[in-house]
Order: structure tokens, then C-alpha cells, then sequence
């Protein structure tokens, strides 16, 4: 089992999305889950938007243009990630090379699952959302540092604003912690209770 990677300051070009309302099947489409594997499935990540019917990109998809190759953070519209509850949404994100989306709203289930999976889901105001569309616009001449530590967003311009997060959540991915590796933290006590246990109730 791979451990999850660290999040801590993660600077680069932000992709906007300008779509409302994007749920799990459009994000990765039900064709990509018959794997039970994480990686991979960055090809199929927003698929029906990338993709022409002849499986060549689409030009005019915001994550096919030169500006926003490899663009780790995406800001997207109101309520993103509602629909079925399929872990594979974060999992081709993070394959796809995004560890950071910012919206006004998430789905509950999808907003548990980023933490889970290394990703930052930020929800900003619709003010602060429209800034953040503003500098994505610009491209790679507009770069936002997302500092968890300090819980900031830092435009292209050098202003800044702030989130909020769970503090029990920012120190899961400050320390690249998933439900295995907070299992593995209380490692000692699980085996210093077996040992006891066994010693009170060898019959066990």
C-alpha cells in the first residue's frame, strides 16, 4: 500500500472550470470503474469534456490548453463533485496530477474523500471564487501558492486570502495521513493491547 503523499505548499497554474454543478460521472465517467487500482485513471478524468467522439482532444477544454498543462490546482464552480458517491472521482484527479480544488461548495462525500486521498478541497466565497477565476484566466502568467500550514491562497499579485479547514483534517494531510496510516500511528497500542489480551484470555 503506497503511502499518501504530503500536502503542505503547493504552488502552480490554476485551471478554471467554469461549470456548476459538476458531479462524479462527469468528473470520471462509469465506463473507468471497473479497476479497484488508483492510478490510471488520470486518463479518463473529465473524459466527455476532453475527448471528441474520435478520441482526440478537444481543443477547447480548459485542461487541453498549452496555458494549462499540468495545472495541480483547479477552481470550479458551485457544488462540485455531487452525484454517486465514487471514491474513483478524487483518485483520477490525483492521477491526472491536481491536489488541490477550490469552489464555493463541495459534495459531502466527495469533500471526505479528497482528504482521504491527499487532495485539498477549499471552499472559498463567491467574491473570493471570482478573484480566483480572474487570476486562473490569465494562465501560466498567474501562478497561486496554497499554503496549508497558514491556510492561505496567495494570487499571482501577491494578495491573499484566507480558509477554513478542519483541524484534525489539515493535520492528516499535513502529514500525509489516510485512514491506513492513522491505523498505523496507533501501531504500539494495538499491539501492546493484543499482547495483554492474550496473556488475560490465552484461550481467546
Amino acid at each position: 500500500m503506497e503511502e499518501m503523499d504530503k500536502f503542505t505548499t503547493l504552488t502552480g497554474v490554476a485551471a478554471p472550470l467554469h461549470l456548476v454543478n459538476v458531479d462524479t460521472d462527469m468528473i470520471i465517467p462509469k465506463q473507468y470503474l471497473k479497476t479497484i487500482k488508483r492510478t490510471g485513471l488520470g486518463k479518463g478524468l473529465f473524459s466527455e469534456l476532453r475527448y471528441k467522439e474520435d478520441g482526440s482532444d478537444n481543443p477547447d477544454f480548459v485542461l487541453n490548453k498549452p496555458a494549462y498543462k499540468g495545472a495541480p490546482i483547479l477552481v470550479a464552480g458551485d457544488n462540485f463533485g455531487c452525484g454517486s458517491s465514487r471514491e474513483h472521482a478524487p483518485w483520477a484527479l490525483l492521477d491526472f496530477g491536481i491536489r488541490c480544488v477550490i469552489s464555493t461548495s463541495f459534495a459531502d462525500i466527495f469533500y471526505n474523500n479528497c482528504f482521504k486521498n491527499g487532495i485539498l478541497p477549499i471552499k472559498v466565497t463567491p467574491e473570493q471564487l471570482a478573484a480566483l477565476f480572474d487570476d486562473a484566466e490569465r494562465g501560466a502568467n498567474a501562478r497561486l501558492t496554497v499554503d496549508l500550514e497558514s491556510q492561505t491562497i496567495t494570487g499571482p499579485d501577491g494578495g491573499s486570502i484566507s480558509f477554513e479547514i478542519d483541524p484534525f483534517r489539515k493535520h492528516c494531510l499535513l502529514n500525509g495521513l489516510d485512514d491506513i496510516g492513522l491505523t498505523q500511528e496507533k501501531a504500539d497500542a494495538i499491539k501492546s493491547f493484543e499482547s495483554k489480551l492474550a496473556e488475560e484470555r490465552p484461550w481467546a
